[in-house]
């Protein structure tokens, strides 16, 4: 007779990758195995959560429980959202496995052992970005975003990177507009303030179509012979670059160190994480169901279960989030169409005990509780 299993999926929408789907569809890839072995039954039961807000988060999350009696839940959330309900999932047993790419900090320190975190750390690697860029390019990083692109800790971890790197280091930047609410930014309005401020170089957080914009603006304006550019592998989108290539610097994090031969794993992972965290949740549900005799004990099973995948050595614990991963620098070179990459070096990161990082967590701050990219 086959053990039933119930798992409450957090989907979100989002406009510019299919986020929910892709997630959904690695969760149920990675439980391939178990799902096929006819020794259990798992019964998915997804709650949308349109733009991640606390309110319809918080809700599906009372139906998860309340009225599904779910054995395990997981999506994505981002730390901001999972901050403002921490305690709210301190108080139930039910095992949560929250995924994102880590657009926010995370304070660890509100977090109860029965909620896992899988993410890529992208405030690590903004971090080893902006310590990179002032010791290698200069003191001046400017930073360039979308109005959707600004609220996350982005500009905060660059400018704490370029600091750490060199004291004097500054940071200015320009947010594109949005004049009518719902579309896009007025990308080609941020590029009056690089001669204003002439910059040793140029940090971009721009995706989806503002990416290609600002991408064929960088190229027609010509800075990109004259101010290097670094940014999220989310800024490699398609333009038309009328025969021109850039070079676009960008990370990959691992668990353990990479070659060549991993690259395009990697990278394929940085542009589009979703499915992939996706797929490594499910394997670790998986790990974690076949080590357990009863679903009560579900929650201290996945405290003690570590799965392996394209980064390595994968532990979601909550007080460890992000400890061991390495972060690499990748060297773009794009003609809007093809990319070849390169693996640079090893970066200089920092960890969530850092005693500065921690400090900023205790500055109060506005920002999206969206995932990045859920808009």
């Amino acid at each position: 007779m086959s053990k039933n299993i119930s798992i409450g999926l957090l989907i979100p929408s989002s406009t510019i990758l299919p986020v929910g789907k892709d997630f959904e569809q690695g969760v149920k890839r990675g439980l391939k195995t178990l799902t096929t072995s006819g020794d259990y039954a798992i019964e998915f039961i997804p709650e949308f959560i349109a733009e991640g807000s606390k309110e319809k988060t918080e809700t599906a999350i009372n139906k998860l429980i309340t009225y599904h009696n779910v054995d395990l839940i997981t999506g994505i959330i981002s730390n901001r959202t999972l901050q403002v309900l921490a305690e709210k999932l301190s108080k139930t047993k039910t095992p949560v496995i929250i995924n994102n790419i880590g657009e926010h900090i995370l304070d660890a320190r509100l977090l109860q052992p029965n909620v896992y975190i899988n993410s890529t750390h992208v405030w690590q690697q903004i971090w080893s970005l902006g310590y990179w860029g002032v010791q290698s390019k200069g003191l001046k990083g400017m930073f360039m975003s979308g109005i959707y692109d600004s609220g996350y800790s982005f500009s905060l971890m660059l400018q704490m990177g370029m600091q750490a790197a060199n004291e004097n280091a500054s940071m200015p930047f320009a947010v594109a507009p949005v004049s009518i609410p719902g579309s896009l930014a007025d990308v080609k309005s941020t590029f009056q303030y690089i001669d204003q401020f002439q910059p040793d170089f140029i940090f971009a957080t721009f995706c989806g179509e503002e990416a290609s914009i600002f991408l064929k603006e960088y190229v027609e304006r010509g800075y990109h012979k004259t101010t290097p550019l670094i940014g999220l592998p989310f800024l490699l989108q398609p333009f038309d670059s009328a025969g021109e290539e850039v070079t676009i610097y960008t990370t990959v994090t691992s668990n353990t160190d990479i070659d060549e031969s991993q690259l395009d794993d990697l990278t394929a992972m940085a542009e589009n994480p979703f499915p992939y965290l996706g797929y490594e949740t499910g394997l670790l549900i998986q790990e974690a169901v076949t080590h357990t005799e009863n679903l009560k004990d579900l929650k201290q099973t996945i405290a003690e279960t570590t799965i392996h995948s394209q980064r390595g050595k994968i532990n979601m614990s909550s007080q460890e989030s992000g400890d061991g991963a390495k972060v690499f620098l990748i060297k773009n070179t794009f003609n809007g169409k093809n990319i070849k990459r390169e693996i640079v070096q090893e970066l200089n990161t920092l960890y969530a005990n850092n005693e500065t990082l921690i400090e900023a967590l205790d500055v109060p701050s506005s920002g999206w509780y969206n995932p990045y990219p859920g808009v």
